[in-house]
């Protein structure tokens, strides 16, 4: 992860890495593009990636009221979700195993005892992970209807081309022209002229 602060806002960059397909996809978030300051809702600026899958996307806006359904069922009493984990278990499109049950439903104890008072709040918890939260959202659709998002919201990473030609070949002009535009914002910026100079240097060590 890599963090960049300034008095008007911040920027995250974060990568994952798919250890079944070993892509990687990254993550930008801009202080100035969160709507309502929420992390959960549409949170991302961009997301790159060089393929695009089918995943559970929580934080699409369609997936507010999947969000929403899941904060007042974990509000609710344990006991009251151990019909639901049955209905699961039978699913076959729900792939997890049966030893994920035990561990979902002691996060979701835990869950209950702490009362989220929002989604974010939710995702705080100690042992609350994809595999519940997953869980909860396919409770949602399947008890309440709540809609889920399978939208893949990335992009592909590819703006010049790639040096070994796939998926298009390099395009030497539009790779030249971001590394000027690059530079020009890093020489308009607020920093001393050593920083400035060794910005630039990493910028063409980068490319």
């Amino acid at each position: 992860h890599t963090f960049f602060f300034s008095r008007d806002g911040w920027t995250i960059i974060q990568q994952g890495m798919n250890d079944t397909t070993s892509y990687a996809r990254r993550y930008h978030w801009l202080s100035f593009s969160l709507k309502k300051e929420s992390f959960v809702d549409e949170p991302h600026a961009a997301i790159a990636c060089d393929v695009k899958v089918r995943p559970l996307n929580l934080v699409a806006k369609e997936s507010s009221a999947v969000r929403s359904c899941s904060l007042d069922l974990v509000k609710d009493k344990p006991q009251h979700l151990q019909k639901y984990f049955e209905m699961l278990k039978d699913l076959k499109s729900f792939s997890m195993t049966n030893e994920h049950f035990p561990r979902i439903k002691k996060a979701l104890s835990s869950a209950y005892e702490l009362q989220p008072q929002s989604y974010e709040e939710l995702l705080l918890v100690k042992g609350v992970g994809a595999a519940s939260l997953r869980a909860l959202a396919l409770i949602s659709q399947l008890v309440y209807g709540a809609e889920l998002s399978w939208k893949d919201p990335c992009k592909y990473a590819f703006a010049h081309g790639g040096k070994d030609g796939w998926p298009y070949p390099l395009n030497r002009k539009r790779y030249e022209k971001s590394i000027s535009l690059l530079e020009d914002a890093i020489r308009q910026a607020k920093l001393g002229r050593k920083d400035k100079l060794l910005a630039i240097k990493r910028l063409r060590n980068f490319y």
